[in-house]
């Protein structure tokens, strides 16, 4: 029913980007909520959002299709839409959370969403290259870098196969806690003491 082209967090963490359509006729999108790892609950938007917007026909994306009325209504509605909102908008910080995006949409009796995750990926690129110019230095694979790279896969099938208590568990464990780039770049171990 609704599409996620897009969440994430731009390259400066300035700004979150929500871009969504309804593929489904009839329905139009409705409602944008934001929680963090902090304040994500499994059976919806929690009580304690970090952003929310009651989405409007200025929220639409410039094609044709983007809007439509209802039968019935006099009030167009959105079927596609691009949000980029500034950091200021968020009671969270863009760099050191996981967001979860609920995108809410409607048909006038049925109301219902789709889940998508966003964070900052910055720190992440700067730490793999880091350790991909120190294998090109010494030929060899540093253990911290395959402790990043399946630590951060983990998350990432987490994510795709929609377990968010998962990704939301291995971000705080190993994620949240890092302080930008020397942080991801000294990187955590499992705790097995290389065995």
């Amino acid at each position: 029913m609704v599409q996620i082209n897009d969440i994430s967090v731009d390259l400066t963490a300035q700004h979150l980007i929500i871009d969504a359509q309804v593929d489904e006729e009839g329905y139009w999108l409705t409602k944008v909520y934001v929680d963090t790892q902090d304040t994500y609950l499994s059976t919806g938007p929690s009580g304690d959002l970090v952003y929310e917007h009651e989405v409007v026909v200025e929220d639409a994306t410039d094609d044709c299709n983007s809007t439509f009325v209802p039968e019935g209504s006099e009030i167009a509605v959105v079927r596609k839409m691009r949000l980029v909102v500034p950091q200021e908008a968020i009671c969270a910080s863009l760099k050191s959370n996981m967001f979860i995006v609920y995108i809410e949409a409607n048909n006038g009796d049925i109301e219902s969403y789709v889940i998508g995750t966003a964070m900052w990926l910055r720190p992440f690129y700067d730490a793999f290259l880091h350790w991909i110019r120190e294998v090109e230095k010494k030929c060899d694979v540093p253990r911290n870098f395959i402790y990043l790279f399946l630590q951060y896969q983990a998350m990432i099938v987490a994510i795709r196969t929609c377990n968010v208590m998962e990704a939301i568990r291995l971000y705080n464990k190993y994620f949240k806690r890092m302080d930008g780039v020397y942080g991801f770049a000294k990187g955590v171990g499992c705790g097995c003491g290389g065995r």
